[in-house]
């Protein structure tokens, strides 16, 4: 495992320790491989690890209460999740599924809490990261409430653009496992909706669709589109 010290030294959870100190944090996490599809842990089940992606990609989902699956977000590798874990006597409020295959390193609460306890830099990191999470929350959350669903749509195209997209000659690729249902989750509207839209970029030339992946050929016009109120009677 000491191939992961320098992943570990990049991650925000552990910013600022020492080289011993994340050498402790190393000895004491468990390596866990999940070919695609694979379950880290399902919504429900006792919250009993905290993970940190290495490689590989993980979809966090939800099951609301009309048994509904909801897009929630996308872990990349450097990315810590489940950190409800160190709460304790709790469970999974969401479920993460390897998008595709995939490595990741995992603590158990108890352990992770040592080390928090010793290390109290790592307690201060993660509340930040808890922070950060929330105001990602309050900012969806207010762009529902506020903005229109083009808006919506791409804004959410270009934060997956900017966190996992690859350049490419004719524009940005998001090639990941991603249905127009999951976009509609994400965007807080139907799939007609989307469906209607994507086609409409696709055919002014923004962008290029295919099967579970998206071209993005104007990242400008979806930004310029983000930050414009467009008028339309859809929500």
């Amino acid at each position: 495992m000491k191939e992961y010290i320098e992943q570990l030294k990049a991650m925000p959870l552990f910013t600022g320790l020492d080289s011993a100190a994340l050498e402790e944090v190393r000895q004491a996490a468990q390596v866990v491989e999940r070919k695609k599809s694979g379950f880290f842990f399902r919504q429900g089940e006792l919250a009993k690890k905290t993970f940190a992606l290495i490689s590989g990609r993980v979809k966090i989902t939800q099951i609301n209460d009309q048994g509904q699956q909801v897009f929630i977000r996308v872990i990349s590798p450097g990315e810590i999740f489940a950190l409800v874990a160190t709460k304790g006597d709790t469970r999974y409020p969401v479920s993460a599924q390897a998008e595709r295959s995939g490595v990741a390193l995992a603590w158990e609460a108890r352990d992770l809490l040592t080390l928090m306890n010793k290390h109290p830099k790592i307690a201060i990191n993660g509340l930040q990261i808890l922070s950060s999470r929330v105001q990602e929350l309050q900012d969806r959350f207010r762009e529902l409430a506020t903005e229109r669903v083009e808006q919506r749509l791409a804004r959410i195209l270009l934060r997956l653009a900017g966190k996992m997209g690859s350049k490419q000659a004719s524009g940005i690729l998001l090639d990941l496992l991603l249905s127009r249902q999951d976009l509609a989750e994400m965007t807080g509207t139907t799939l007609f909706t989307v469906s209607r839209i994507l086609n409409q970029w696709q055919t002014l030339g923004f962008l290029e669709i295919g099967r579970q992946r998206v071209l993005i050929r104007n990242p400008h016009r979806l930004l310029l589109i983000s930050e414009t109120p467009v008028e339309t009677s859809d929500k």
